[in-house]
C-alpha cells in the first residue's frame, strides 16, 4: 500500500493558488496536478504492507459513505495513528492522487457550484481537528475511529451504520464543534443513544446533534467526562432527549422504518 502526502511547500502553494487553479479542479484535470508534483517534487510517498484501498465512486452517498468508511478505516486503522490522521498533508496528497476520482465524485456539486468550493473539498479550511472531521476524505477515517465498536464482535460497524443513516456530512460537521467527541468512549456513548432513536423510527435532525454536543460541553465543565462509563454517557443523552422531547417522532416521521441489522 502506498500513501501519498504533499510537501509543506506544495501544500502552501496549492492552497494559495486554489482559486487560480479552479478550472483544473472543475474539469477534473488530474494530469495538470501530476505534472505540477513532478516538476516541483511536491508529492512524497510511504509504503506499507497491503493493497491500495479502493473507494466506491458511484451510487447514493447514504450507501457509499458507509462502505467507504469501512474500507478507509478498516484498511488504515492499524497503519496510521490519530496524530497522523490529523495531518493535512496526508489527505491533500491522497486527494490529489490516489483518491482524486473519489473527491470529484463525493464533492461533485460543491466543485461545480458557482463559488467552486475547492478549498473545502481538497484542503483543510478550519483548525486541524475540525477540518479532519469535515474534509470528505479524512472524515472517512475519523468516522471509523470514533464509532467503530470493538466491544461488539459480531458487528463492530453498527454505530457507523447509525451515523451514516443520518446526514453524515452534516453530523460530522456538528460533532466537530464538541471538544469531548475526540474521546472515543464519549463518542460511542452518544451514538448508542442516537441509534436507539433511529431504531424507534425517529428521524435524527440537526437539533439532536446540537443539543447533545452542547450539553456534553456544558456538563464537561462540572465533571470529568473521561471518567464516566460509556453506558453512563448514553444514559445522560437518553435523559436529555426525553427532557427536550426529542425522543418522539414527528407525525410525518411516524412511518419511518430503519433497519440497523445490515
Amino acid at each position: 500500500m502506498k500513501l501519498n502526502y504533499v510537501t509543506d511547500n506544495a501544500l502552501a502553494e496549492l492552497k494559495v493558488n486554489a482559486k487560480s487553479n479552479i478550472d483544473y479542479y472543475k474539469k477534473g484535470n488530474k494530469e495538470w496536478f501530476n505534472k505540477y508534483f513532478e516538476d516541483n517534487n511536491g508529492l512524497k510517498e510511504e509504503l506499507f504492507p497491503g493493497n491500495t484501498i479502493e473507494l466506491v465512486c458511484e451510487g447514493e452517498y447514504i450507501d457509499t459513505d458507509f462502505e467507504n468508511i469501512k474500507r478507509m478505516y478498516g484498511g488504515l486503522k492499524d497503519i496510521i495513528s490519530p496524530k497522523i490522521a490529523i495531518d493535512e498533508r496526508l489527505w491533500v496528497g491522497l486527494a490529489h492522487s490516489t483518491y482524486w476520482d473519489y473527491v470529484q465524485y463525493r464533492q461533485k456539486e460543491q466543485i461545480a457550484s458557482k463559488k467552486g468550493k475547492i478549498e473545502t473539498s481538497f484542503f483543510f479550511t478550519y483548525g486541524p481537528r475540525r477540518s479532519a472531521y469535515v474534509n470528505c476524505l479524512s472524515r472517512l477515517w475519523w468516522a471509523g475511529y470514533l464509532f467503530y465498536d470493538d466491544e461488539c464482535e459480531n458487528n463492530p460497524w453498527h454505530l457507523v451504520r447509525a451515523l451514516v443513516g443520518t446526514d453524515f456530512a452534516s453530523a460530522m460537521l456538528l460533532l466537530s464543534s464538541s471538544g469531548f467527541i475526540a474521546n472515543k468512549n464519549i463518542a460511542l456513548g452518544l451514538m448508542e443513544s442516537i441509534k436507539k432513536l433511529r431504531n424507534k423510527g425517529i428521524k435524527i435532525k440537526r437539533r439532536h446533534w446540537v443539543e447533545s454536543t452542547k450539553y456534553l460541553n456544558n456538563i464537561g465543565a462540572m465533571m470529568i467526562l473521561d471518567e464516566l462509563e460509556r453506558s453512563e454517557i448514553t444514559q445522560i443523552i437518553d435523559d436529555l432527549f426525553i427532557k427536550l422531547k426529542l425522543n418522539q417522532p414527528d407525525k410525518k416521521d411516524e412511518k419511518l422504518a430503519v433497519s440497523m441489522n445490515s
